[in-house]
């Protein structure tokens, strides 16, 4: 990697980082307007959606799901009229439903059925379908845990270049580790670029930085735990679940309960995250008293320096709000 080059890059980011949002939602609701119209726009769609149109019909859907365009919230009366358009093909049908049965809206959580809608929107050719399927197979949600099937899934993904929804981060995260595939610092440098430009990704600029840092020698970035670390304390959530994966699992690193729960108990307080709750309480039954007690006083620090209150303020509305998908 040419480190006159990286520099180059790095300074021209420093402009961009002033506007990026590091904030990634899932399972939380769109803003809904204070005053919705005096004629209900969805309704514009309803005369086409009852004749069978699979477009109007996922419209209907998403304005009764999200509670847009005049329409109220209604799960039930989303999920109706997302199964109508899944019916008749729509990609963005097959990933609604997707989404409801992952964050159970309307029906009963199931990832397993989660998993089977996003594989068929991706192989209908859905960018999202693609997008979400590698995040199935990332967290090890409704299937088995593969970081490999995840980075094939993302990959596909990032060949609809007009997409802004394009994984490019997700993919530079998994080379820049050596998840699932050889760590290779130019081809994540590659993706972190696309993620950047495309998508103004906070974290992927960041990484850039440390792609230099890495180039230079800074010390910390011989060893995928030592890279995790370094990621984890800049504040990304998706580094420190894989971090505390591998003290859980002692892939690469010496089993420690410890060190998993901590960084876990940092992710539960700093956002609203499934992934790391359910992951924490798997951790904890593995632990003794002692042990807990061990990890709540080391999240504590590490808490206070990266947690901030308007982290806090973000979880909240989340937790209050948890029908926005992604």
């Amino acid at each position: 990697m040419n480190c006159v080059k990286i520099t180059g890059v790095v300074i021209l980011l420093s402009f961009l980082l002033s506007t990026l949002n590091p904030l990634s939602i899932v399972c939380a609701q769109e803003k809904e307007t204070e005053a919705g119209p005096t004629h209900p726009y969805y309704l514009n769609f309803m005369e086409e959606a009852e004749k069978g149109n699979p477009e109007k019909q996922y419209l209907v859907g998403i304005a009764f799901y999200k509670g847009i365009e005049g329409a109220k919230r209604d799960y039930d009366e989303a999920f109706r009229w997302f199964m109508k358009a899944a019916n008749k093909g729509s990609r963005g049908a097959y990933v609604a439903l997707a989404d409801m049965y992952k964050c159970g809206h309307s029906v009963k959580k199931n990832y397993a059925e989660a998993l089977k809608w996003y594989r068929k929107a991706a192989e209908a050719g859905s960018t999202d379908g693609m997008d979400m399927l590698g995040d199935m197979y990332y967290y090890g949600e409704g299937v088995e845990q593969s970081y490999l099937e995840a980075e094939k899934w993302y990959r596909k993904a990032t060949e609809d270049t007009l997409s802004p929804e394009l994984p490019s981060g997700k993919l530079g995260r998994l080379y820049f580790f050596g998840l699932g595939v050889k760590q290779d610092d130019g081809e994540a440098f590659k993706w972190f670029m696309k993620a950047v430009v495309n998508m103004m990704d906070f974290y992927a600029a960041n990484y850039l930085v440390f792609i230099k840092e890495a180039a230079i020698g800074v010390k910390g970035y011989d060893t995928v735990e030592g890279r995790l670390i370094k990621a984890s304390l800049a504040g990304d959530a998706r580094a420190m679940y894989d971090l505390a994966r591998m003290y859980a699992k002692g892939d690469g690193v010496r089993q420690n309960y410890v060190e998993a729960y901590k960084w876990l108990a940092v992710i539960v307080a700093k956002e609203y995250n499934v992934h790391a709750e359910s992951f924490l309480k798997q951790v904890r039954s593995k632990m003794s008293k002692a042990q807990i007690e061990e990890g709540i006083k080391l999240s504590y620090r590490l808490i206070s320096e990266l947690v901030t209150d308007y982290h806090r303020y973000q979880k909240n509305y989340q937790i209050e709000h948890p029908e926005m998908l992604r």
